[in-house]
């Protein structure tokens, strides 16, 4: 890591120096980050800024012992991509993901999402018991945008995410997103959570038993939550209920 990205440090410099791609991709790498989100200004270096404030944290465990999960960890790995191709993260998400799939509605950005239809979160209202108002901030900091925080997108285009990940890596007009053995990486499980049952592949969250496997992912923004399920062993994923008539 430090071979590639020389300003990168943390509060346990031998961590630092073992730390590998694949322990933050599967929540192995013991940075105590899990929900270290901070402002840190907006701009092309703000992914940077996260990563040197990263000096400031330490471990809960050594990489590779456990799995703990991390979004700092993935931030890192994003920056690390940023460094390796010369592009922005917005950038890179774009032209490997969102152009291929045809997802023409999923962006990164306030001033691309206020162009279309978009719902916000709600939170508790302060000033009225037992009610709700719109949250007031309507994303997390750019600083954590590859751990998902700026992303914004369509129940539709999600779907097709997943549904890419059930055709082992394809999208649906046949081309090639993620090499088959990048797509089977990330599916499978690598390490087991500590407690609780199931595991994570190199990204997705694993439960199941053979024959039966339920790969999830799902994440909190300001004032929402949301959950993706996909169900490889029978062929598509998990759609939301029909809503009642």
């Amino acid at each position: 890591m430090i071979e590639y990205l020389p300003h990168f440090r943390l509060g346990d410099p031998q961590a630092a120096k073992i730390i590998t791609p694949r322990q933050l991709l599967n929540h192995a790498s013991g940075i105590d980050a899990g929900d270290y989100l901070v402002e840190l200004g907006e701009g092309p270096d703000a992914h940077r800024r996260y990563v040197e404030a990263l000096a400031r944290v330490g471990q809960i465990h050594a990489p590779g012992r456990y799995s703990s999960y991390g979004n700092g960890g993935f931030i890192l790995a994003g920056h690390l991509m940023e460094a390796l191709t010369g592009r922005s993260w917005d950038a890179l998400l774009r032209q490997r993901l969102a152009e291929p799939l045809g997802l023409i509605r999923t962006v990164t950005r306030v001033e691309e999402a206020v162009l279309t239809r978009m719902a916000v979160g709600s939170v508790p209202d302060p000033k009225r018991a037992g009610h709700h108002m719109a949250t007031p901030k309507l994303l997390l900091p750019q600083s954590a945008a590859p751990a998902g925080a700026t992303l914004i997108t369509t129940v539709h285009e999600n779907l097709e995410f997943a549904a890419m990940h059930m055709r082992r890596g394809t999208a649906k007009d046949g081309r090639r997103v993620l090499s088959e053995t990048s797509a089977r990486a990330m599916a499978t499980r690598t390490i087991g959570r500590p407690a609780g049952g199931g595991g994570f592949g190199l990204g997705w969250g694993t439960s199941g038993r053979p024959g039966a496997v339920r790969l999830s992912h799902s994440g909190g923004s300001n004032g929402g939550i949301a959950q993706l399920v996909a169900l490889p062993d029978f062929g598509s994923p998990m759609r939301p209920s029909p809503t009642p008539a």
